[in-house]
């Protein structure tokens, strides 16, 4: 633990693969009066000049317009570009999104909490290179995690990777190499001698932002992971200036879905790694709402507030977790948004996705405590036991240790945001709001659900149901 630093990971879970040809198509409806992909394709003919599709309908078109319509937007560079592909991966796509076990985050969290001393192990994870297929970094087990700096690639102009999954909780970004327009790869040294093309990815692009890391912590040991976190966050550069993507927070933190903070500086990092002042503790601060509500299925807005009570003393966002209880029999049709207090707005799960999986309820109750020393006053969460509900309640969710606990709410969605990173929702013993939307993409055949929800802040950070603030 004292001697693994940091944990670079070029590897991941994909939750989207692609439909077997004898897999259930989902029929998605929506009224459309003309075609409505870009008249000029990035590459081939676009959709809308195609024989196979003249004369149909767009709301329902024929088998053989879906044909073309799949292999237009299965190529990478044509679904990079247009935004349209994005609402008909269920022609080629079936996903699963999915989130860390309790047994995996409880390996994370000890190694941010016992790593290097007490200081952290620094977990750096590529974003994954699924894009093209409707990859979001909310949907992948480990990269919706406040342990984990998630990165996407650029090319080298500082240009979104056409592979490089996207999302509100992405990070940061560095260089990963394309081959199309920006034509460039990865060189490595080669045996025998000089250097080699290797070849893109957010492999590659993970490994710089690693070095940074390890450059910083050269720098300045006493780093703890949040400050990395923090360090990073507060010096990366806008690449790519004129993406009508980015958002300014309330805090001065800027966020691209394409690019988290921005594209790593080494120098600025480390420059600020020498004069760093270490944050406080982190806290988490828990909002909730448990009103049981109808999901609409005629691609209506629904929305509810969930308040972030009074605190005692001032706080910041880190990350955001949403922890979100939903019974639904098609929840990839939906997109959930979420609105902070000073209006930053995420979008957490884009949809239209083909996810029909409804999984079961799982997470920490006093139903469900099945801890062997519950209710002796001690809370035992994570150390050992997964839940040890009544003692961790009344422990304000504080382990033994002293640390944070793994606090889990009855949840069966979770996902993560850091767009709100740094900004502060209210004064000491002021309450403050937030606002989470959810919303159903208009089409047919998707049955109504149910749900609930929360949210909590931890030291720059928050979940529906858990956020993450330092003081």
């Amino acid at each position: 633990m004292d001697r693994n630093h940091i944990s670079s990971n070029s590897w991941g879970y994909d939750a989207c693969r692609a439909l077997a040809s004898s897999g259930r198509r989902k029929l998605r409806q929506r009224q459309l009066q003309g075609c409505p992909f870009a008249a000029t394709a990035a590459t081939g003919t676009s959709p809308c000049s195609a024989s196979q599709c003249a004369g149909a309908s767009w709301t329902s078109p024929p088998s053989t317009c879906e044909t073309v319509i799949s292999a237009y937007c299965q190529n990478p560079y044509n679904y990079d570009a247009d935004g349209e592909c994005a609402s008909w991966t269920h022609l080629w796509m079936t996903c699963a999104y999915t989130h860390l076990p309790w047994e995996i985050k409880r390996v994370l969290q000890r190694g941010v909490l016992e790593g290097r001393s007490g200081r952290g192990i620094v977990y750096v994870f590529s974003a994954g290179n699924g894009n093209a297929g409707g990859m979001n970094v909310n949907f992948e087990i480990y990269l919706h995690s406040r342990f984990t700096i998630t990165v996407g690639a650029t090319d080298k102009l500082g240009l979104h990777s056409y592979y490089s999954t996207t999302g509100s909780s992405l990070f940061i970004t560095a260089p990963g190499g394309d081959i199309t327009q920006h034509s460039n790869n990865w060189y490595v040294a080669k045996a025998g001698g000089g250097c080699a093309e290797q070849g893109q990815g957010t492999s590659y692009s993970c490994p710089v932002v690693s070095g940074v890391v390890a450059l910083m912590l050269e720098a300045n040991p006493l780093l703890t992971y949040r400050d990395v976190q923090g360090i990073l966050a507060a010096t990366t550069s806008r690449n790519d200036p004129t993406s009508p993507l980015w958002t300014t927070n309330a805090a001065g933190f800027i966020h691209n879905i394409r690019y988290g903070f921005g594209m790593v500086d080494a120098g600025a990092a480390v420059a600020a790694a020498l004069s760093w002042t270490n944050w406080g503790i982190e806290r988490r601060i828990l909002a909730s709402s448990s009103q049981q509500l109808t999901v609409p299925h005629d691609g209506s807005t629904l929305s509810t507030n969930v308040t972030v009570g009074a605190q005692s003393q001032a706080w910041a966002i880190e990350w955001i977790e949403i922890f979100l209880n939903l019974d639904h029999s098609s929840r990839g049709d939906l997109q959930l948004e979420l609105t902070s207090p000073s209006g930053t707005h995420s979008v957490l799960t884009p949809g239209p996705r083909p996810e029909t999986s409804n999984p079961p309820v799982e997470g920490c109750s006093a139903a469900a405590d099945t801890c062997a020393t519950k209710n002796d006053g001690v809370c035992d969460n994570p150390l050992d036991c997964e839940c040890d509900y009544d003692d961790c309640l009344a422990a304000n969710w504080v382990g033994a240790n002293g640390q944070p606990s793994l606090y889990l709410p009855r949840f069966n969605w979770k996902m993560t945001s850091v767009r709100s990173w740094g900004e502060s929702p209210g004064k000491a013993r002021s309450p403050a709001r937030g606002r989470a939307q959810i919303t159903e993409i208009g089409i047919g055949g998707a049955s109504t659900g149910t749900g609930t929800g929360s949210a909590t802040p931890r030291e720059p950070s928050a979940e529906m149901q858990d956020f993450n603030s330092r003081l």
